[in-house]
């Protein structure tokens, strides 16, 4: 940098260090002997990677000693904790107690009718039924169970999380969203990029001009 271009603290700040992509990695417990241990800590300890956190997902698996006797209830697996807690170099970044009651609440509060079906992968049914337990006992993911049915899929070689079965909205909904396009809907198409097909109230679409 010149030395005239040192005090020019009108020049925005520009920096090289983008997000190019997201990938996910697995990480282990200190110890898989948990028993009745107080503590059970995930250390990252990788420098090169930034955490996504609102990405991020705890994977418990297990059998059930008599499936027929036990059951796993609504969003069960989080009454298993007392807190979870998030510390990032030795200090307290966020800290959630009674994981359950708070889970719960908030999805009761948050779930509709028609995207309750988004919180299943997660251990949510509010059928209250067991639907993360086969016919073993062996519930949620683990190495004896095929991943591509219990929420995962096969894309490109590498496993990816499905976040939802079902169609995002209902149909009735899906059919009075518009997108603003005013042309051709090509890449820049809000329809497109969610995922979307362009219905029949698009104006400009209705003369075969839409590639959507």
């Amino acid at each position: 940098m010149p030395e005239s271009d040192i005090l020019d603290i009108d020049t925005p700040y520009t920096t090289n260090s983008k997000i190019t992509k997201i990938e996910y990695h697995s990480y282990i417990p200190y110890t898989n002997s948990f028993n009745e241990n107080d503590e059970i800590r995930i250390a990252v300890q990788q420098t090169d990677v930034y955490p996504y956190l609102h990405e991020s997902f705890i994977f418990m698996d297990g059998k059930f000693v008599d499936p027929e006797k036990s059951k796993i209830c609504n969003n069960g697996m989080y009454f298993l904790f007392d807190q979870v807690r998030l510390e990032i170099n030795g200090v307290e970044v966020d800290r959630t107690r009674n994981l359950g009651i708070t889970s719960s609440l908030k999805g009761y509060l948050s779930s509709t009718p028609t995207n309750h079906h988004c919180y299943e992968n997660s251990g949510w049914n509010v059928k209250y039924e067991s639907q993360v337990v086969n016919t073993k006992g062996e519930f949620t993911r683990g190495n004896k169970l095929d991943p591509q049915n219990w929420g995962w899929k096969e894309y490109n070689g590498k496993l990816n999380p499905v976040f939802t079965k079902k169609p995002p909205a209902p149909d009735t909904l899906l059919n009075v969203i518009s997108c603003a396009c005013t042309k051709t809907c090509e890449q820049n198409c809000s329809c497109r990029k969610a995922g979307l097909l362009c219905s029949v109230i698009y104006k400009h679409c209705q003369g075969g001009s839409c590639l959507n």
